[in-house]
């Protein structure tokens, strides 16, 4: 077959999709490599060419100490080995910032859902309010520093871990995380109410009320206690957004079945690249994202349709953007506007 099949598992703790043998959840983005700029012969002959080399490596190697490196960047990507067929195209939707929009709606934060449902950068604003600035004023930096200290919040993350991430002092990481929590407040009694919750019950609830048991949220041992508290609050808040992803899922598998009588089924992929179909068909899930192969003519219908059923899966106090793009391979996506 020309086709990749990890395995797959639907039931870890927070509810997410994983998968191995591969694992495409982690084939990373592009990354820059540097290579050495060397000069180039212009002798035909493949023994001269040797032979002026070995000259040119005794007399660089002699010159080294009075040389100056110099380099070039490569831009390498590995997603550019994931296609589509020629007659089909990749088309990716993917929810913006969902975790900290299903944080905003938990915690019931005022301040923080009127940023999230505003429209505009989102961490850029986050940042001003820590940063007590104008918007206008945002450094790049400040508004990195915003964005790690949110999803620090979700992952409970520490003052150190996150200093870490920041590359600053565990004080300043600290000071970083209290500004953040006396902005939106909402989140602090969020994260506080669910471990207390936690406690009493001994499990953690998601959005769509699946549970997690934590035996150890009331353990003595202070560092199991405090790992029980950090799942306590990321599972509400992951798995609350595996919940919604994976409703989504089916919810858009049903509707191209419905409106396209020959789209491929989970079970019943295109044994290869070159056989027909109408409509589109799943074939990755990274977390937040879905990946479908479309045929041609159908992609702005579809495109259509998995933006409706993933913008609308469940209604919520803060809205839920999904960006679509496509193009021939994983790596040449582009924005698609609707």
């Amino acid at each position: 077959m020309d086709r990749i099949h990890p395995r797959i598992h639907m039931h870890t703790a927070t509810g997410r999709v994983t998968m191995h043998d591969p694992n495409l959840q982690t084939v990373p983005r592009d990354f820059n490599i540097q290579r050495e700029i060397k000069g180039t012969s212009d002798g035909n002959c493949g023994l001269r060419k040797q032979q002026q080399a070995l000259s040119n490596s005794r007399i660089m190697t002699q010159l080294a100490p009075l040389l100056t490196q110099e380099f070039e960047d490569y831009t390498i990507s590995l997603r550019h080995a994931l296609v589509a067929h020629p007659e089909n195209i990749l088309l990716a939707a993917d929810y913006s910032q969902l975790e900290l929009r299903l944080l905003a709606h938990l915690a019931a934060d005022t301040k923080l859902l009127h940023l999230l449902n505003g429209g505009e950068d989102v961490f850029k604003m986050i940042a001003a309010q820590i940063h007590f600035t104008d918007v206008s004023e945002v450094t790049s930096k400040q508004r990195q520093q915003a964005k790690q200290i949110c999803y620090g919040m979700i992952y409970g993350m520490g003052a150190r871990a996150l200093g870490d991430q920041l590359n600053v002092d565990e004080n300043e990481a600290l000071t970083f995380m209290d500004k953040f929590k006396s902005r939106f407040p909402g989140v602090q009694d969020f994260m506080q109410k669910t471990v207390e919750s936690c406690r009493e019950k001994g499990y953690v609830e998601t959005l769509m009320g699946r549970r997690r048991y934590l035996p150890n949220i009331c353990s003595t041992n202070s560092f199991a206690r405090s790992q029980s508290e950090r799942q306590a609050v990321n599972t509400a808040i992951q798995g609350s957004a595996a919940d919604l992803v994976k409703i989504a899922m089916v919810e858009i598998a049903n509707a191209l079945r419905t409106t396209f009588p020959s789209t491929p089924s989970f079970l019943t992929h295109p044994r290869t690249p070159r056989d027909k179909f109408t409509g589109a068909y799943l074939v990755l899930q990274l977390h937040d994202e879905l990946i479908y192969e479309v045929a041609n003519e159908d992609i702005i219908q579809v495109a259509q349709l998995v933006q409706k059923y993933m913008e609308g899966v469940h209604q919520l106090a803060v809205c839920l953007p999904v960006k679509i793009k496509v193009g021939p391979s994983w790596a040449s996506m582009q924005t698609l506007n609707l």
